[in-house]
């Protein structure tokens, strides 16, 4: 979230890993549960003008998600329970 918005307390550290994720220079990794937890976020942000829910959806889609490589986390994966999801997660490229 905090690379969502510029005024966000916590953009500082995540912005400019995001911006090597979105130029192919690291990888960067997502999982359904983020994904899911973004768009109505990105809605309930505290900024004017307000954020429609499809808008953060677009948001979402186009500057986050396209960038990512979403990872399934499951019992095949060594997780503790079906709730159980990646988080998001960064990997300098080879």
């Amino acid at each position: 979230m905090g690379t969502s918005e510029s005024c966000h307390p916590h953009d500082g550290p995540w912005l400019p890993v995001l911006h090597r994720v979105a130029k192919g220079e690291d990888l960067g990794f997502i999982g359904p549960q983020s994904i899911a937890e973004t768009s109505p976020a990105l809605a309930r942000l505290p900024v004017q003008p307000r954020i429609h829910p499809s808008e953060a959806g677009r948001i979402n889609r186009d500057n986050i998600v396209k960038h990512l490589t979403l990872v399934l986390a499951g019992k095949q994966a060594g997780s503790s329970g079906p709730g159980a999801t990646a988080t998001v997660a960064f990997q300098q490229a080879a």
